[in-house]
């Protein structure tokens, strides 16, 4: 941030925070609101790194229907072993933790995930369906399957909470479910976490 008295052409990047040549309580108020705009936008720019970081663009999938959960799970968890996120075993974990409980919320998401903290690397493989599929006592058309390396667990942390609220919102779910690629997710996603 640049503070000065006199006017200076935006030749930088930088915040350029205008003051009276003698201090007044509305400078001290521009410089806060310019403070404030900075930590937002440091803020915006390291959770766009984190989500990127966790949806591989390889991960997002559109319409996979197949005959329950377990198929769907899977099908998921085989293309997590092939980008190297998960080894074998992993879907497995994961498999098994759908059978001790469903992961469905009530509202059309799914959030598969092991209880082991196992994967390879940290990854959030998302499929956006048109049509419901079935999913436990469910009907659901986001699934969004977390695979999650115990190392990597505080930029998940981040990210989680966040993830987790909007999707338990049907208004944001409807939202999500407009996405038609990757980019218009990571963008939808990453503005409902800014609200």
């Amino acid at each position: 941030m640049i503070i000065t008295t006199i006017q200076i052409p935006k030749i930088t990047e930088q915040e350029i925070v205008h003051l009276n040549p003698f201090f007044l309580e509305e400078d001290i108020q521009k410089i806060q609101q310019s403070i404030t705009k900075i930590n937002k936008k440091r803020s915006r720019t390291k959770l766009k790194k984190h989500l990127i970081s966790l949806f591989d663009p390889h991960l997002f999938q559109h319409n996979i229907y197949l005959k329950n959960e377990f198929e769907i799970i899977n099908f998921l968890g085989e293309k997590l072993v092939q980008l190297g996120f998960i080894e074998k075993g992993g879907i497995d974990d994961i498999i098994e933790r759908e059978k001790m409980s469903s992961t469905s919320f009530n509202n059309n998401v799914a959030v598969p995930h092991s209880m082991q903290m196992n994967a390879l690397k940290s990854a959030i493989s998302i499929v956006l369906n048109d049509n419901p599929v079935n999913w436990g006592n469910n009907s659901v058309q986001i699934i969004a399957l977390i695979a999650l390396n115990k190392d990597e667990r505080n930029i998940f942390r981040d990210i989680y909470d966040s993830f987790i609220k909007i999707l338990s919102e049907p208004e944001n779910v409807y939202l999500l479910l407009k996405s038609k690629n990757y980019d218009v997710f990571i963008n939808s996603l990453l503005s409902l976490m800014e609200e």
